[in-house]
């Protein structure tokens, strides 16, 4: 039976054209699916937290694991096609892929990051994973999803206002 990782790969590959999807770019759109739900819902779509810091950012654990199993169960076949920036894999889907594990928001996440993701390089979609939580991991070391949903913003006057209320509420110094 189908991880929900090799599910939504699969859905990935069936979504996005071959030409527009190498290994580095399905990475990352499950990456920031997974982030971005679990800044919307608290969980992941994958269901799993299981992500590595790698040299192109953060990669899940069973990445290449899914891409093999779906090929060996003859879902997926793999290309290898050339591009100015070296050899790209691609993968086309030969059995549409089952959709029926994920709810209607999770689908429309994953179409956003789509969305968000196609069109750039997979340097440029690479590059966007190389933020503070892959920074501060070690090579191959565990990269947190909720980690990475934190979402960065300026402090104004009224969070700073805020802070010193509870700061005086718990007798601390601002």
């Amino acid at each position: 039976m189908p991880t929900r990782l090799e599910n939504l790969l699969h859905y990935i590959i069936s979504v996005v054209p071959p030409a527009e999807l190498g290994a580095t770019k399905l990475a990352k759109i499950v990456w920031f699916s997974d982030v971005e739900y679990y800044r919307l819902h608290g969980e992941t779509i994958t269901k799993s937290d299981n992500y590595q810091r790698k040299d192109q950012g953060p990669l899940h654990v069973d990445f290449y694991r899914s891409v093999d199993a779906l090929k060996g169960a003859n879902k997926i076949t793999e290309r290898t096609a050339t591009t100015m920036a070296g050899p790209r894999r691609e993968y086309v889907w030969i059995e549409p892929p089952q959709v029926d594990d994920f709810t209607g928001p999770e689908i429309a996440v994953v179409h956003n990051v789509i969305n968000y993701i196609q069109p750039l390089s997979a340097t440029q979609a690479s590059d966007l994973t190389h933020g503070e939580p892959w920074f501060s991991a070690l090579d191959r070391e565990a990269m947190p999803v909720r980690a990475a949903a934190v979402v960065w913003g300026e402090v104004d006057d009224d969070d700073m206002a805020w802070t010193e209320s509870i700061a005086r509420e718990h007798s601390a110094p601002a």
